[in-house]
C-alpha cells in the first residue's frame, strides 16, 4: 500500500459509426467484358473510403466512386468476385459493405449453318439457320439484316426467338447481308453476342430481255407493240438478251418450252392474243427477265369478185371494162391478164382494149386491204369470135318492074 497520488480523468466520447452504402447502378449482375463502376456511400461528409476485391486492397482515397475495370486498375472481373468498401469517418469509426457480383456468360454463340448463296432478282431469301448456343440466363436469337455488311449497319429482322431460325417472308432486290445475335437475359440484364459472321445472299439481275414480231402483213414490231397480221399467217418471235428464252401467252401458258433457240413462230394467233418471253441467264434456266407483251391485231381480209357488166363471154370488137368488188377507200388493187401485171392502184376498175384479151385468157386482181390483207379471184374470157364470114354467091341482075 503506502501513500498514494490521484491521477486527472479521462472522458470517453462514443464516435459515431458512419451509415456505409455500396451499390452499382444497374444492379450487381453484369455482361462479360461490361466496365463495371461501384459507388460508396456515407452518411458522415469526409469519410474516407478504402475498396478492396475479395480482401485485396486496391485503393483508399476520399473518392466515392470505384471503377476497378478502368485504368489504372484494368482488372478483370467474374462472377463471383466481391467488391468491399470500408468507410471510415473522420473520427475514426468504420463500417463495411461489400457487394457479390453475377457475371451474365454467354458461354457458346452458335455457328450459321445456312451457305452464301445467290438468288434471282424479287426472290425470298432461303431459311437462315444456325446451332443453338449457351448462356447463363434465358437464350433468345434476334436475326440482323445489312446491305453493307458494317457492323454498325444491321437492323433487327422482326423479333428475337428461341428457335435459332429465321424464315424471311420479303423478296429483296439487292445483295443483302444476314447476321444472328444470341442474347442472354439475366437478373434484367441482357447481353448479346454475335454467332461468327454474316450469310451473304447475292441478288442476280438478269438484263432486260427484248421480243420482236414479224408479220408480212406489218413487218418487224418491238414489244410493247401491236402487230398486225392476216388469217393463217406466220408470226416469227424473236427474242433477245439472254441465253435460254420461253414464250407465253398472256394468261402465263406456255407457247413454247423453255430452249437456247431464240426464235418462235406461229400461225394458230388471233386477234388480240398476247405473246411475252421469259429471258433466263443460263441455258439451263437461271434468273430470268420478263419482256413487255406483243398484241396481235387480226387483219381485215377483202371478199373479192371480178365482175363485168355483160359477162365473160364478148364479141373479138369489144373493149372489155372489168371491175373488183368492194370498192373501197384505201384498197389496193393489182390486175393481171394472163399472169401479167397491170400495175398497183387506187382504182377497182380497168378496161382491156380491143385484142387485149384472148378466148380462154384469165383476167385475175389481188385486193389489200388497209391493214395489209390481201385476196385474189379471177375469171376467164370466152371470145364469141366469128371466124369466117363466108361470100354472098348470087350475082348482081337487072329485073323488070311489075
Amino acid at each position: 500500500g503506502g501513500c498514494f497520488s490521484t491521477t486527472d480523468l479521462i472522458t470517453i466520447i462514443g464516435g459515431v459509426v458512419p451509415n456505409a452504402g455500396l451499390t452499382r447502378a444497374v444492379g450487381n449482375t453484369f455482361c462479360t467484358g461490361d466496365t463495371i463502376a461501384v459507388q460508396a456511400t456515407s452518411s458522415i461528409p469526409g469519410s474516407f473510403f478504402e475498396f478492396r476485391i475479395n480482401n485485396t486492397i486496391v485503393v483508399s482515397s476520399t473518392t466515392s466512386v470505384f471503377t476497378p475495370t478502368a485504368a489504372p486498375y484494368n482488372r478483370t472481373l467474374v462472377g463471383g468476385d466481391i467488391i468491399w468498401v470500408t468507410v471510415a469517418s473522420p473520427g475514426g469509426c468504420s463500417a463495411t459493405q461489400s457487394l457479390t457480383l453475377i457475371e451474365n456468360i454467354i458461354a457458346t454463340t452458335g455457328a450459321l449453318t445456312t451457305a452464301d448463296t445467290t438468288i434471282c432478282i424479287g426472290d425470298i431469301p432461303p431459311v437462315l439457320t444456325g446451332t443453338l448456343g449457351t448462356a447463363s440466363g434465358t437464350i433468345l436469337y434476334q436475326w440482323q439484316e445489312s446491305l453493307t455488311n458494317l457492323p454498325a449497319s444491321f437492323t433487327n429482322l422482326g423479333v428475337a426467338s428461341t428457335t435459332g431460325t429465321f424464315t424471311p417472308t420479303t423478296a429483296i432486290v439487292t445483295t443483302t447481308y444476314y447476321r444472328r445475335q444470341i442474347q442472354s437475359r439475366l437478373n434484367g440484364i441482357t447481353c448479346d453476342e454475335v454467332s461468327g459472321g454474316s450469310i451473304m445472299i447475292t441478288v442476280s439481275a438478269p438484263p432486260p430481255g427484248i421480243l420482236t414480231g414479224t408479220s408480212v402483213s406489218s413487218g418487224t414490231v418491238t414489244a410493247s407493240s401491236t402487230l398486225t397480221i392476216c388469217a393463217g399467217e406466220e408470226i416469227r418471235f424473236v427474242a433477245s438478251g439472254g441465253a435460254s428464252y420461253e414464250f407465253f401467252d398472256e394468261f402465263g401458258v406456255s407457247l413454247r418450252a423453255r430452249l437456247p433457240s431464240d426464235t418462235f413462230t406461229s400461225t394458230t394467233l388471233i386477234d388480240n392474243d398476247k405473246v411475252y418471253a421469259q429471258v433466263y441467264t443460263t441455258a439451263t434456266g437461271g434468273c430470268f427477265s420478263t419482256t413487255d407483251l406483243i398484241t396481235i391485231i387480226g387483219g381485215v381480209v377483202p371478199t373479192v369478185r371480178l365482175t363485168r357488166a355483160l359477162g365473160t363471154t364478148f364479141c373479138s370488137d369489144d373493149a372489155l371494162m372489168i371491175e373488183a368488188i368492194p370498192s373501197l377507200p384505201g384498197y389496193t388493187y393489182e390486175f393481171f391478164i394472163g399472169g401479167s401485171t397491170l400495175g398497183v392502184s387506187g382504182v377497182s376498175s380497168f378496161t382491156a382494149l380491143v385484142g387485149g384479151i384472148d378466148d380462154g385468157e384469165e383476167v385475175s386482181v389481188i385486193v389489200t386491204a388497209p391493214g395489209g390483207c390481201s385476196a385474189t379471184t379471177s375469171i376467164t374470157f370466152i371470145e364469141n369470135k366469128i371466124t369466117t364470114v363466108g361470100t354472098l354467091s348470087t350475082v348482081s341482075s337487072t329485073m323488070c318492074a311489075d
